[in-house]
């Protein structure tokens, strides 16, 4: 794993301590293109973890929001 994947690990596993707080089913939403990959990687920590795709919640889905991990400069 390299530099910027255990970053976006570690980001998502802190998000994750506030969903165990609040007793919620966390989801990681992401764009299609990265889906499988960004599920790959984070099943290695998070095996149970829900990655849907923006195109895959439904039109009347009700989704809230607590978190966002970004990498800058992730080349």
């Amino acid at each position: 794993m390299d530099q910027h994947e255990a970053e976006l690990v570690r980001r998502v596993g802190a998000d994750l301590e506030t969903f165990a707080a609040l007793n919620s089913q966390p989801v990681v939403l992401c764009s299609a293109q990265i889906r499988p990959h960004f599920k790959r990687l984070i099943d290695r920590m998070v095996p149970n973890l829900a990655v849907l795709s923006y195109d895959e919640v439904m039109n009347n889905g009700q989704v809230q929001m607590i978190g966002a991990v970004e990498i800058n400069n992730a080349d």
